[in-house]
């Protein structure tokens, strides 16, 4: 009787063309042709981030910021109020010239490469590509577009994780989006700062990181078994010419967006730290601490400030380490532990409310614990690694 009715309402239609969109969009899925792919636009989004924003930064430090400073720095003699405006911690140093000067040709170049891929229609398309990868760690294909997203805003993403099918898919998915997904601010320093170093210090980085993902997703499906199987259905769009006015107007938005969110963040980490320093309390954690950053991970002690201010804002940690970096405080293979840390250390105090919101607040505890101590104590084997083979 339903076959009867399905034939009578049921059309079906020959696809007359293929259009070069969707010839596109079959090759960027492909399970073969879609890794090149993959990787080329990667090693774009390394090329511009790396390298453009470098350049944009350096030449508004020259321009702007290195002036300022020292115009700054000669009207105020008095040494308590100078250290407070331009010193190591200062409100307009490490606060505003660290986010506008460092921070936003980073996102501007991101943002673009970013919603360039969203007008594309190639995102959706990448989704598929990656659904044999995700299904051993008990995702979905549908999982890809929150964790892209992760890598804008780690909050947003977490809120996100609403789009999959079941709790386990959600929690798994944000216990990934918490442990190794950079913000777009904390990745684009991170390229910046890779773009500086040798090669191999990209591929460490990088191996390390996804390497630590796939086993806690791994880990996390064995020891949550499945009591339903999540059907992974997505409309997949052909690929499309970009729309630049879009495109210019997210970037503008999402731009806006930092300037409103992280901006007072930038000057109220600068405030803290300042006062941990005048205080002494700043010299009492890095001694406790000492075991752990110098001895067990070999940073050096100054470190400490870079985990204390990822507390606050997992960017603003990320800022200040490239600007040690920059300065020569740590060598090679403290900038690739260091990385690997900071990439896989507990996530920033907005996604950590939004995820007792959506998962609970003891699972967002136990999240958030086990995210510290994964993140130690892969970058601590990654610095006998390395060092030993090296």
């Amino acid at each position: 009787m339903g076959g009867g009715y399905l034939k009578k309402v049921l059309r079906k239609k020959p696809l007359l063309s293929i259009g070069f969109g969707e010839t596109a969009a079959r090759i960027s899925r492909h399970p073969v042709f879609g890794w090149p792919i993959l990787l080329a636009v990667l090693w774009v989004i390394f090329e511009g981030v790396g390298n453009g924003a470098n350049f944009l930064a350096t030449w508004l430090d020259n321009l702007i910021f290195l002036p300022f400073t020292s115009f700054i720095s000669s009207l105020v003699p008095q040494p308590f109020l100078n250290d407070f405006l331009v010193g190591n911690f200062g409100v307009l140093t490490m606060g505003i010239e660290n986010a506008l000067g460092t921070v936003i040709p980073i996102l501007l170049i991101f943002f673009l490469l970013l919603n360039f891929l969203e007008d594309v229609g190639y995102l959706p398309n990448l989704s598929v590509l990656l659904n044999s990868l995700l299904k051993p760690m008990g995702l979905t294909g549908k999982a890809v577009l929150p964790m892209v997203l992760g890598f804008g805003c780690n909050t947003m993403a977490t809120l996100t994780t609403r789009t999959l099918d079941t709790p386990r898919e959600r929690f798994i998915a944000s216990f990934l989006i918490a442990l190794g997904f950079p913000c777009a601010v904390q990745l684009g320093v991170m390229l910046a700062i890779l773009a500086t170093a040798p090669f191999s210090a990209l591929l460490i980085v990088i191996f390390t990181v996804a390497a630590t993902q796939i086993v806690c997703g791994l880990a996390l499906n064995r020891m949550m078994p499945a009591r339903q199987c999540a059907d992974f259905l997505i409309e997949l769009p052909t690929f499309r010419l970009p729309h630049w006015n879009n495109i210019l107007r997210k970037t503008w938005f999402r731009l806006k967006w930092f300037m409103k969110e992280a901006l007072p963040m930038f000057v109220f980490a600068a405030l803290l730290m300042f006062t941990l320093d005048k205080t002494g309390m700043l010299a009492i954690i890095e001694a406790a601490l000492k075991p752990i950053v110098v001895g067990f991970l070999s940073l050096p002690q100054k470190v400490t400030e870079v985990f204390i201010l990822v507390l606050s804002r997992r960017e603003v940690g990320a800022v200040y380490f490239k600007d040690m970096v920059d300065a020569g405080v740590v060598d090679y293979y403290q900038t690739v532990v260091g990385l690997i840390v900071i990439t896989l250390f507990i996530p920033c105090f907005s996604n950590t409310m939004v995820m007792i919101k959506e998962l609970g607040m003891k699972r967002a505890i136990l999240t958030n614990a086990l995210v510290i101590i994964i993140a130690v104590l892969v970058g601590g084997a990654a610095n006998f690694l390395i060092r030993f083979w090296q």
